[in-house]
């Protein structure tokens, strides 16, 4: 820019002859140096475009990225595709941990920062070629990453009600309690967003989650009523009522709020899981049954699948509560806790045979749980 500058003041033939070659010369290494970094941004994600599953390092960065994508404290407008802060990883100890150990971290984060830069230019989290080869391997994801990403590449060309579909699918096959819950609160975010729901109610939310967090059970009823008057037709607010006063352990008057939020939104996941848990505790297992049959009606995904087996397994029906649970495997073959449950209903049934494939399924899934080993060990007995 100096050069240039001084060109500026100098007009001769020969200067002008020099400021055309500076200014081409300029020209083409910035085009170079574009090229070169379009280049290293290609070759530093080209792990998503042909990565596999049984390559650790594809699987672990697959699996963070989608649960930083999905990270939410809040009920928010969903209206476009924001970058990913990298801090989102912190949320996730278990996994930032993991690559941490494995000295990948720093590579993710960098991947993170250059999946950013196409988010704030092209509007998408991956492209075609890596959409692609997530959806080659649908059947072997241990979660609904192929769902989640579409979800937030939907969400980049304003393709709300994609979006909203796409969060909904990758209910059907999630098997992570807390991914679940952030899956859930993006589309209670759609649906205020579609409903017209105030800022000042959505404020007022989260005021009460904030307050929620920090152990403020008080505060968070507080704010929680007042949206719950402010929207009467929104369903979160009496769910989170309900679950305070579940925190109070006043379980009886959670079964009424969370009633009052299925009422509102018969599909509501949550309140159906804390209902339902509820009386798996108070061994209320006929009740339970009938609720989680309810639910399935509505939402025919792996959790309930596995609740209605478990449910089965209390009332000792071995047989439907197999059948339940292999509905669920069918959904996601990769849960450690749904080989366990199997192992039992087969030990149940008096099948060792069966129970130690069932249980040794989970040992491959993780072998140093000692859950696994309690059981192996039980069947020596």
């Amino acid at each position: 820019d100096s050069f240039l500058i001084y060109f500026e003041f100098v007009q001769t033939n020969e200067s002008n002859m020099l400021k055309d070659k500076l200014s081409q010369l300029v020209t083409e290494s910035g085009a170079l140096l574009q090229k070169y970094i379009d280049e290293f941004k290609l070759q530093k994600l080209s792990i998503f475009e042909n990565g596999h599953y049984s390559d650790n390092r594809y699987a672990f960065y697959i699996d963070l990225l989608c649960r930083m994508l999905c990270y939410t404290d809040s009920i928010h407008t969903i209206d476009s595709l924001h970058i990913i802060n990298p801090s989102f990883a912190d949320f996730f100890p278990e996994q930032r941990d993991r690559l941490a150990l494995l000295e990948w971290l720093d590579d993710f984060l960098a991947g993170v920062n250059l999946i950013n830069s196409i988010i704030e230019r092209d509007h998408y989290v991956l492209g075609d070629s890596a959409m692609l080869n997530l959806e080659n391997q649908v059947m072997i994801e241990k979660q609904p990453y192929y769902e989640i990403i579409g979800a937030f590449n939907a969400l980049g060309s304003k393709s709300i009600g994609d979006f909203a579909q796409k969060i909904s699918d990758a209910f059907i096959k999630c098997t992570d309690g807390k991914l679940l819950d952030l899956l859930e609160l993006q589309y209670l975010s759609y649906l205020a967003t579609e409903n017209n729901i105030s800022s000042v109610v959505m404020k007022t939310i989260n005021k009460g989650l904030m307050f929620e967090k920090q152990g403020n059970t008080s505060e968070a009823e507080q704010q929680y009523t007042k949206a719950s008057m402010l929207a009467s037709n929104y369903a979160p607010p009496q769910f989170y009522l309900g679950r305070i006063y579940h925190q109070k352990d006043e379980k009886y008057t959670a079964e009424i709020y969370f009633d009052k939020a299925l009422t509102i939104s018969p599909t509501y996941i949550s309140p159906m899981k804390y209902r339902i848990d509820f009386l798996i505790e108070e061994e209320n297992y006929e009740l339970a049954l009938e609720q989680v049959n309810s639910a399935l009606e509505s939402n025919p995904i792996w959790f309930f699948y596995f609740l209605k087996a478990k449910t089965l397994y209390n009332l000792q029906r071995y047989t439907e509560a197999g059948d339940a649970l292999n509905q669920a495997i069918n959904l996601n073959g990769f849960n450690f806790d749904q080989y366990i449950l199997l192992g039992d209903i087969y030990k149940g049934q008096g099948n060792l045979e069966r129970a130690r494939d069932a249980y040794g399924n989970a040992g491959k899934i993780d072998p140093t749980n000692k859950i696994f080993t309690e059981r192996m060990t039980s069947l020596k007995k």
